[in-house]
């Protein structure tokens, strides 16, 4: 799920994924996810109410393939009223499929956007590390 909305253009970077797959290595299944991949559940407040902003849900289609972790990449700006958003949706998802997230920001800056990194680790009971 790749944004197109406000700051992103995801599309300049990535192609959209028709095909889920897992990555094998070491002996683990790992589901590689990027920027919004987990956000599924965001929802997008429209004139007739509270929409999905999304049609696909990555992590549900990655499921049903099984794997022991979740790696998320992303580049999502610093915004102060933003860690409590990102939070929920890392411990919800990582409740609901009972699996790690390892969840990793870009640091740093690129033209007028500030990265805050907050990388983190939320284990299958949704604790935060």
């Amino acid at each position: 799920m790749l944004p197109t909305y406000d700051i992103f253009d995801e599309y300049r970077h990535f192609q959209p994924n028709e095909k889920f797959e897992i990555i094998h290595f070491k002996g683990k299944r790992i589901a590689l996810t990027i920027c919004e991949d987990l956000w599924f559940e965001q929802p997008l407040l429209t004139n007739f109410g509270r929409d999905k902003l999304y049609t696909i849900d990555p992590m549900e289609k990655l499921s049903s393939l099984g794997f022991d972790f979740v790696i998320n990449i992303a580049a999502s700006p610093y915004a102060y009223n933003h860690e409590a958003i990102k939070n929920d949706i890392l411990t919800s998802n990582a409740i609901k499929y009972s699996v790690p997230i390892i969840y990793l920001n870009q640091v740093g800056a690129h033209t007028e956007l500030i990265f805050d990194g907050a990388s983190r680790v939320v284990n299958p009971l949704g604790k935060l590390y």
